[in-house]
């Protein structure tokens, strides 16, 4: 009867539809200056996929920190206070709010960042071309809590099977 529970149990586990976790997404912005020498601009941070904006009208949406990561201009690394994103319409791109002081920049793509609307917005995946330097967007795996459930019901198989084995006699 217990092997009938424990198949049931691995059924259930392999068939559930869990929701997945927020998957992130890693942003890498490098420029380039004058002569291919590395440009005044720089950083990396990492956002929600899906991210629930802080503020947005129809023009862009704004993600407040603490933002992980950091944003290094002209070779000083600074927090991120606040990211904002705007549609194509407005030219596309992002600004990026960093400090301690009141530093704030922004760049062209010439495109929309995201996809969807403003209030619910997803980021696309990939390489932008901005201004004077390049923006890379790419996920983050996170496993689903389906795979951990697997995992550890597969853990806990094989520590079943260990202990249901005889051990052998010696043999002196």
């Amino acid at each position: 009867m217990k092997r009938y529970g424990l198949a049931a149990f691995a059924l259930a586990t392999s068939l559930a539809a869990f929701p997945a976790l927020a998957t992130q997404v890693l942003f890498n912005l490098t420029s380039v200056g004058f002569f291919g020498k590395p440009g005044e601009f720089a950083g990396h941070w990492t956002l929600d996929l899906m991210p629930t904006p802080s503020e947005e009208d129809f023009l862009e949406f704004i993600i407040d920190g603490p933002i992980s990561g950091e944003f290094d201009f002209e070779g000083v690394a600074n927090q991120i206070n606040n990211l904002s994103f705007g549609v194509s319409i407005e030219g596309g791109g992002f600004a990026v709010n960093f400090g301690p002081g009141p530093g704030f920049t922004d760049f062209f793509a010439g495109a929309a960042l995201f996809t969807g609307p403003t209030s619910a917005p997803t980021f696309k995946l990939g390489t932008f071309e901005l201004d004077n330097s390049t923006l890379t967007i790419s996920a983050i795996g996170a496993p689903e809590p389906a795979s951990w459930a697997l995992m550890i019901l597969g853990f806990g198989a094989v520590g079943a099977a260990l202990r249901r084995r005889g051990t052998a006699p010696r043999l002196a």
